[in-house]
């Protein structure tokens, strides 16, 4: 795989593997800014770390567990001069780097992604000749930068939050790395611009970049005394006169006019980011942007600072957005009645079945993952939230003015009288889903379909623009939430069928799959091999009754575009059970599919005989196949880092796309891997029917579908796994 992006090619979707500095520096370069170079995603170094030699039997199981440190300084030294040996003496494969450079040498910077991303200040980027063997050598360097000493202690106390602690979990760094060219450079430097500051800061040649130099930029303060190459601007002098030089006999390192060129570009960067902003500059025969970064985020919305604010709070980013509010702490899973309007619930789990009787601003939770139900809710509703913040609910307290960032994955208390006076209190939502061009959804016979996964009609109007082929998965079990408290009545099949009927009336007559409720998941606390699917539908027939009557009298309503998925299939009897309860419905008509979620194992070895009894398609549910394959539960957050790239569910997923064309049946997936563009190459490949995502992913989907379509590949048989872990 092509684990190397030009900066231009990078989108939102590449978040997780590419970093946020990566990520914005494509946005400026896509908008006209002097921006160049590309980035090395995170899949590299975990598929490289994977695949070094440890010799020593302590580190052998090193990438995939926790390595304990001791406190002894000596075997902590050894330990990181170890690791870094073998990574040096492991030959690395670079083939999917480019082999030309139009730039003589190149500048790679470390790029930590989550939660230890504030390492990148102190990770030694490195300079090499743009020639593949050197490169080698300098990536495998920076990729030696995480196993220093210092490194191992870093990653152990971000991990723990106490020093007494020594758990590391070496697997869950990711780290990317920004590649961007260096030719003969005349100066470099940084500019801050706000509303209260301004700020120019150069030297010459390269010892203005961040980690090439021992001074450090961004402590030296305005009126304080600067080195005999730095520039300084007053705050309040906007003009180029303001200039200081610290002896008589120095040379300006810019001229008025260069001066003003960076003024210019640092006032139309602001503009483009709506916020003060701090980039990195180099000058060669033009000015170019190197690192970027927004000041406040939002206008509006205070930024943490570790200094000011003592309590920091750190998950994953589940859901975009930002909010600003009163904090909730809940002792149990259940959201109260009495919650203030702009409440944002602390707790340790959450459970759905109680998020349809109340607004709230958003949520920070300390169990959780990305593709935990909450999360899932969480983006679909259009709320900000995190999931995995450990001890949230400890550190948090009821009444606390608090700030949750749903990009960066952060909770935070505000000091009203500090930050907020004069400022709106109002949730900034995660960015709604703007109209786009995208092909015909059937462009060709050989590409997959977009389709999407919904749960609310409210977000019916944001993709009526969206030429997608239809709704891949329409999850009853949020659907109908607030419906699942009660018992089944006489007049439970009428509000189902008001409920499905938005959906059915504005994709007609492209398809809509309805899966089936799954009750389990309105039960709190429940075990993750409990009463799932289809195995209760015959203990407890009346909802399953009820929606076959539903879809039933839509079908006669004139809605023949929809088809029934059911959920957590274990077996065929299971299967054919169901099968039999759609025939007394009258639904099998010649409209009518009957698929089946492939998400319990036992549907790897019994497909062939579930198309005997009458599957007529499957669509594979990645989140629920990844944990049960790897034995591990999806709300636990120490298990986040568990994710469908993983060999064992690649090769998982590949034998289901390929056992399906044999039979000759359809095959999507629906899960949250399916948005990841790393995935979405190799489902292409494999030859995946349809690939459905939540809303806010078709736009980089759709993209990445018609990318890797106009240059797919004949089926590597000898395809190795393991590169992808």
């Amino acid at each position: 795989m092509n684990h190397f992006l030009w900066l231009d090619q990078v989108q939102p979707s590449h978040h997780c593997i590419v970093g946020e500095q990566a990520l914005s520096l494509s946005k400026l370069m896509q908008r006209g800014f002097p921006v160049a170079g590309g980035v090395i995603t995170a899949i590299a170094f975990e598929q490289f770390r994977t695949a070094i030699d440890w010799l020593d039997p302590l580190l052998t199981d090193f990438s995939q567990s926790t390595l304990h440190l001791e406190s002894d300084a000596k075997q902590l030294q050894a330990i990181a001069r170890q690791l870094r040996d073998r990574i040096a003496a492991t030959p690395l494969r670079a083939d999917w780097l480019p082999h030309t450079w139009q730039t003589p040498a190149l500048l790679l910077r470390p790029q930590v992604l989550h939660s230890g991303a504030s390492a990148n200040d102190w990770l030694a980027p490195q300079i090499c000749w743009a020639e593949p063997d050197a490169i080698a050598v300098a990536l495998k360097r920076v990729w030696s930068e995480v196993f220093r000493a210092k490194s191992l202690l870093f990653w152990q106390r971000m991990r723990s939050g106490s020093p007494s602690e020594s758990h590391l979990p070496l697997a869950e760094i990711q780290l990317a790395v920004l590649v961007q060219p260096i030719s003969a450079a005349i100066a470099s430097g940084r500019l801050r611009l706000s509303e209260t500051e301004k700020l120019l800061q150069g030297q010459p040649g390269l010892d203005g970049i961040s980690g090439l130099t021992d001074t450090i930029l961004a402590n030296l303060l305005q009126g304080s005394s600067a080195s005999p190459h730095h520039l300084q601007l007053n705050s309040h002098d906007r003009s180029p006169d303001c200039l200081v030089r610290t002896t008589a006999t120095a040379q300006p390192i810019l001229q008025p006019s260069q001066i003003q060129q960076l003024m210019q570009l640092a006032q139309a960067i602001a503009a483009e980011m709506h916020s003060g902003i701090e980039f990195e500059w180099l000058l060669t025969d033009r000015f170019w942007l190197t690192q970027v970064r927004s000041l406040s985020g939002e206008v509006g919305l205070p930024q943490p600072s570790l200094a000011s604010d003592p309590v920091w709070v750190r998950g994953l980013a589940a859901s975009s957005g930002q909010a600003i509010g009163t904090a909730w702490v809940l002792n149990d899973e259940t959201i109260p009645a009495d919650l203030p309007a702009d409440a944002i619930v602390i707790a340790k789990r959450l459970a759905i079945a109680s998020f349809h009787r109340f607004s709230i601003q958003g949520f920070a939770i300390e169990q959780g993952s990305m593709t935990s139900h909450s999360a899932i809710l969480a983006r679909e509703l259009g709320i900000p939230a995190i999931v995995g913040a450990i001890d949230a609910t400890r550190q948090i307290k009821t009444g606390d003015r608090v700030c949750l960032d749903g990009d960066r994955g952060l909770l935070y208390p505000v000091a009203i009288d500090r930050q907020l006076t004069g400022k709106s209190m109002t949730v900034k939502p995660s960015a709604p889903i703007r109209a786009i061009a995208l092909s015909p959804p059937h462009l060709s016979p050989t590409q997959p379909k977009l389709m999407v996964n919904m749960s609310q009609a409210a977000t019916l109007e944001t993709i009526q623009s969206v030429p997608i082929a239809g709704i891949g998965l329409l999850r009853a079990d949020l659907l109908l939430l607030d419906l699942l408290q009660a018992p089944a009545t006489v007049s439970t099949s009428i509000q189902i069928k008001d409920r499905i009927r938005p959906f059915a009336a504005a994709l007609h007559p492209r398809p809509v799959f309805y899966r089936s409720i799954d009750r389990s998941l309105q039960v709190s606390g429940r075990p993750l091999l409990g009463l799932h699917g289809t195995s209760s539908y015959a203990l407890e027939t009346s909802w399953f009754q009820r929606e076959l009557l539903a879809l039933r009298q839509l079908q006669q309503e004139g809605y023949d575009n929809l088809h029934l998925l059911l959920p957590f299939v274990r077996t065929v009897e299971e299967f054919e059970y169901c099968r039999s309860q759609v025939e007394q419905a009258g639904l099998m008509q010649p409209s009518f599919q009957l698929w089946i979620m492939a998400e319990v194992p036992s549907v790897l070895f019994l497909l062939p005989d579930y198309v005997k009894a009458g599957v007529q398609g499957i669509a594979i549910g990645s989140n629920d196949l990844t944990q049960l394959l790897l034995g591990i539960d999806r709300d636990e957050p120490q298990f986040a880092h568990h994710t469908a790239m993983h060999p064992a569910v690649l090769q998982a997923m590949q034998q289901l796309i390929q056992t399906a064309q044999r039979l000759n049946i359809s095959c999507s997936i629906c899960g949250q891997a399916a948005s990841q563009p790393e995935l979405i190459a190799l489902l292409v490949q494999w030859g995946i029917s349809a690939i459905s995502v939540e809303p806010q992913a078709i736009e980089t989907t759709a993209q990445a579908i018609a990318a890797h379509c106009a240059s797919r590949m004949p089926i590597d048989r000898k395809f190795d796994f393991r590169d992808f872990h």
